[in-house]
């Protein structure tokens, strides 16, 4: 296991979102790493501090990505996702954790066609405060979806 060496800068801009009025620009600095872990693909880990273009709501945020293969049954299944944590901010945005993994199998090989192409599984999606918006009953603001996908790779 090691560490490739880390990315120390990097811009993250969003598009407008219901709850922003025009574009939403972050600058994240901070150390990145790729991690060289047996049976994974990749495994990404960020330690990053957020500074908006506009606004006040500064703060820490760690990002791991990850993608991990297992030969099954003649065909291979497949476990990648991400999840985003801000542990706290100021300005108002509130703590949130993202979590989206996704756990698919690959039909090329039982369909007898190119392997890595067509994939069907299931996604996760996990937002708890999302937008770093604080969940309330007036409104509430935890993202708590599975969805059943089909997915084609040019």
């Amino acid at each position: 296991m090691k560490a490739r060496p880390p990315r120390t800068l990097s811009r993250n801009t969003v598009k407008p979102t219901a709850v922003a009025d025009g574009d939403v620009e972050t600058l994240l600095i901070g150390p990145g790493t790729s991690w060289d872990l047996p049976g994974f693909d990749f495994f990404n880990l960020n330690l990053q501090y957020a500074i908006p273009r506009y606004g006040d709501s500064h703060g820490w945020q760690v990002t791991a990505a990850w993608a991990w293969r297992s030969p099954v049954a003649g065909s291979t299944f497949v476990f990648e996702g991400y999840t985003d944590w801000i542990p706290a901010s100021r300005g108002g945005y509130h703590r949130n954790l993202h979590f989206n993994p996704q756990l698919k199998m690959d039909l090329g090989p039982w369909l007898n066609t190119e392997p890595e192409h067509l994939y069907v599984g299931v996604e996760y999606d996990f937002w708890s405060h999302k937008f770093g918006i604080e969940d309330s009953n007036a409104f509430p603001t935890r993202q708590n979806t599975a969805s059943i996908m089909i997915q084609w790779k040019f």
